[in-house]
């Protein structure tokens, strides 16, 4: 399973991780889920402008961001990633959980 927790802080996600393998269904030998998960982290990292205003570790069966100073335009990409994820839950509560910390 994989598992998703964040952090808020004054209406800001300050950090969250992401860690597991789901164990889905396979499409052509991939898992469909970790595959689907793993492209809106690489994507959301990458639309990340101020790269040094956060501590990023992205590899495979684990992501992690911490915000050093929060701001409007990447929370609001942050947040994007978080409710993709949540949407994915909804669908697959069996391969992904999401948590506030």
């Amino acid at each position: 399973m994989i598992k998703v927790s964040y952090k808020c802080d004054s209406g800001n996600i300050i950090e969250f991780e992401v860690k597991g393998h789901a164990d889905s269904i396979k499409v052509n030998g991939f898992d469909g889920i970790c595959a689907i998960v793993s492209t809106l982290l690489v994507g959301g990292f990458n639309s990340i402008e101020d790269d040094s205003n956060y501590q990023m570790t992205l590899k495979e069966g684990y992501a992690f961001i911490k915000v050093k100073e929060p701001n409007d335009k990447d929370n609001a990409r942050i947040e994007t990633i978080l409710n993709q994820l949540k949407m994915l839950e909804t669908k697959y509560s069996k391969n992904i959980s999401v948590k506030e910390k």
